[in-house]
């Protein structure tokens, strides 16, 4: 039996939650957050990106390494 992925992401908005996440912090009797939701989701995506373009970077270099003796044999 394979789990059911779906595709589509949840829509909530910053606000929502922002709220939700108090709330959670609150039923557990802990210190609320003080950091904005909004500048967390950003650095997320900031990170993300920089994830990626580190992947892409380091896909290429091993890929000249990889070629390179071939330059050197035709050379």
């Amino acid at each position: 039996m394979t789990p059911v992925r779906s595709s589509k992401k949840p829509k909530l908005s910053i606000e929502k939650a922002d709220f939700t996440l108090q709330n959670v912090f609150s039923a557990c009797q802990m210190m609320p957050n003080t950091i904005p939701f909004s500048r967390i989701v950003n650095q997320q995506k900031s990170d993300f990106i920089y994830f990626k373009s580190t992947i892409c970077i380091s896909f290429f270099v091993l890929l000249l390494t990889l070629l390179m003796p071939f330059f050197v044999l035709f050379y």
